[in-house]
């Protein structure tokens, strides 16, 4: 990671933790049977302006003239924006991505560097104990793009179900995918399990599983 990131993480962290409204943390993984997974961390404060500090570590791969490359991908992404209440709460953040990027492909890795642009949207609504969730991303370093749409319904106790459909990819690698969800949540925080099915550019049918954790502080 260059230095500018680093020194610039602290003054990312100081705004999230002195922004004097809600703040909150996240973390996750999920994983397949295909050497595809995904861990990622964030941070998030404000109500009408949104501050968010995202870090993840990504593991993918991608047939090229008939050769199987291996990925890993980490990224750093402060993004700031505003956040609009009504039927539906809608967010919109932008900010850099730090990009370190290692590719295998027999040989010693090839190791790029980049810096580049994200563009997030989120949106959000709840009513009658359902909930309905949409999250996308879009990353100017490699064209990557990664959508999320969830609906789920509180039964009882703080315990929801429900299923998600996914999209993501680049000129590389695409996969789409759908599964199924158990979200325990309530004031102090939420942890969500999730199994599902998806399928790739690779020709890859995998199935994958997943763990997510929220914590508002």
């Amino acid at each position: 990671m260059s230095k500018t990131v680093c020194r610039g993480i602290p003054l990312i962290l100081s705004c999230l933790l002195t922004n004097n409204v809600s703040a909150s943390a996240y973390a996750g993984f999920e994983t397949d049977n295909e050497g595809g997974r995904t861990s990622f961390i964030g941070f998030q404060s404000g109500k009408r302006i949104v501050y968010d500090l995202f870090l993840a570590d990504l593991d993918y791969r991608y047939i090229d003239n008939g050769s199987t490359v291996s990925v890993n991908q980490k990224s750093v992404a402060p993004v700031v924006g505003i956040r609009q209440y009504a039927r539906w709460s809608t967010t919109i953040l932008i900010g850099p991505t730090f990009l370190i990027k290692e590719e295998y492909n027999g040989g010693p890795p090839l190791r790029t560097r980049d810096v580049g642009g994200t563009v997030k949207l989120s949106l959000y609504s709840y009513d009658a104990g359902i909930t309905k969730e949409v999250l996308a991303s879009y990353s100017t370093n490699d064209q990557f793009t990664w959508t999320r749409a969830r609906i789920k319904r509180t039964i009882e106790n703080n315990i929801s179900f429900g299923g998600e459909f996914l999209l993501m990819g680049n000129d590389d690698a695409s996969s789409g995918g759908a599964g199924i969800l158990m979200e325990w949540g309530g004031k102090s925080g939420g942890v969500t399990i999730k199994v599902g099915y998806k399928k790739s550019t690779n020709h890859e049918n995998t199935p994958y599983e997943g763990l997510e954790a929220f914590l508002p502080f």
